[in-house]
This record gives C-alpha cells, sequence and structure tokens, in this order.
C-alpha cells in the first residue's frame, strides 16, 4: 500500500508520482473526453489510498513503466495507474482509413509526378517520374523515384 508522501511532483526528479482518482469515475459518471484525472481499473489494476484528513480524495501511484515506454511488463496485474497516452493524429487516421495499395500518381509542387505502385502507402516496385523540364525516369522506386 501507498500513501501521500510516497508521491513527488517530478517524474524528471523521481519516477514516483501520483495523481488525484476522478470522482465522478468512482460514482461511475465521468463523461469526459479528456479528463485529467486517473481512471483506475481499465489498464490495470491500480491500489487507491486516501489523503489522511480529507475527505473522499484518493489518489493513485502512477507506473513509470507505462508512461514512459507506452507499456507495462504486469500488464492488467500492475498495481500502479497506467495512464492513458492518445495516440498521434497520424496513428488515428492510418487505423481509420485503410493504407493504399496498387497504382498512384503524385503530384510535386513544383510540377513533377510520379506514376507507380503502392504498397502501405509507399511508392514501391516500378514506376515513372515526370519533371517539368521534360525528363523522365523510369525504373525502380523507393519512396519517391528521385
Amino acid at each position: 500500500k501507498y500513501n501521500i508522501s510516497d508521491c513527488r511532483s517530478s517524474m524528471s526528479s523521481n519516477p514516483r508520482q501520483c495523481l488525484f482518482v476522478c470522482q465522478s469515475f468512482k460514482k461511475g459518471n465521468c463523461t469526459r473526453t479528456t479528463c485529467p484525472r486517473a481512471h483506475p481499473g481499465i489498464r490495470d489494476s491500480a491500489d487507491e489510498f486516501k489523503v489522511k484528513d480529507r475527505r473522499q480524495q484518493f489518489y493513485v501511484m502512477v507506473c513509470f513503466e507505462a508512461l514512459s515506454a507506452g507499456k507495462c511488463d504486469n500488464g492488467n496485474q500492475c498495481k500502479k495507474y497506467h495512464p492513458y497516452i492518445r495516440p498521434s493524429t497520424e496513428q488515428i487516421i492510418r487505423m481509420v482509413y485503410p493504407k493504399r495499395n496498387g497504382s498512384r500518381r503524385k503530384i510535386y509542387e513544383n510540377g513533377a509526378f510520379q506514376d507507380g505502385q503502392v504498397v502501405d502507402d509507399i511508392f514501391k516496385g516500378h514506376g515513372v517520374m515526370h519533371w517539368p523540364s521534360g525528363s523522365t525516369y523510369i525504373g525502380a522506386c523507393a519512396m519517391t523515384c528521385f
């Protein structure tokens, strides 16, 4: 079990940090999509502890491994809180929209364009690159042909 003296305010100086537990979550009615308080028990088995002389204020110890590496070897059995780290916008887009495969044309700002085979949304294999000067490259491509 932990107590408030185990907590530190800065992760950089000491990997022991605590978060308030969301009171609305404890009651089962937190509707915030970006709640700054802890919601223990979703990705972990975090132990909550109460602050002495403060009514209904609970804390959880943050798992430094889950926070820094994005995962913890103890998984859902970890007794520390695993905070939710939102994926980047690019990761969300790649999850929502499947990667493109097949033929594609890419037009560049300078007027050049590329026709070629796309695998996992990256030009790979055979392609043709055309430049505004009239030059053309035909051959193997990796990301771009030039």
